[in-house]
């Protein structure tokens, strides 16, 4: 059995033009939801085995602050060239390498290309996965390279403004 959660980077900072989309950093909307998504993850699932990344600012920020909450060493984030602005066919290519002995796997990256893997995965009928949005899904498949699409069930699905959740 494996797990795959799948999170969009937090709200990020559109008020300086002259940084770059890629350099873009979290606003502060974004360095409170980030961290209270890793509050909600670690109440509901645990700590992970992993976490990956986009190398985007505001992705590797979310990591950090996620995974200070969900109890995983933010050291030992492995953060991808890839994962910035990726396909599905891309984040499927990045799940399909991952260790077999990480069962609980989570990859933090970017709409539209996360939003669409996500539904792929699960068939299920997703919009658009908000800011700080996590879907964590369900495999029962016995290595990462098993992982296709419509194989996985999903599991959870929480997002910042979800006051259930809070």
């Amino acid at each position: 059995m494996k797990r795959l959660t799948l999170m969009r980077h937090a709200k990020s900072d559109w008020n300086n033009p002259n940084l770059s989309d890629f350099d873009r950093p979290l606003n502060r909307r974004g360095f409170c939801d980030a961290p209270e998504m890793g509050r909600r993850y670690a109440a509901r699932i645990g700590s992970p085995d992993c976490i990956h990344t986009s190398t985007a600012v505001r992705a590797r920020q979310t990591a950090g602050l996620f995974a200070e909450q969900a109890a995983y060493d933010a050291d030992e984030i492995v953060a991808h060239d890839e994962l910035y602005l990726a396909s599905p066919a891309t984040l499927l290519d990045i799940v399909n390498q991952l260790e077999d002995r990480d069962g609980h796997v989570v990859v933090i990256a970017h709409n539209p290309g996360i939003t669409e893997f996500a539904t792929e995965l699960t068939g299920g009928r997703l919009d658009n996965l908000p800011t700080a949005g996590i879907w964590s899904m369900l495999f029962d498949q016995p290595g990462w390279e098993n992982i296709s699409p419509g194989t996985g069930v999903l599991d959870w699905f929480d997002f910042p403004k979800n006051v259930s959740s809070a």
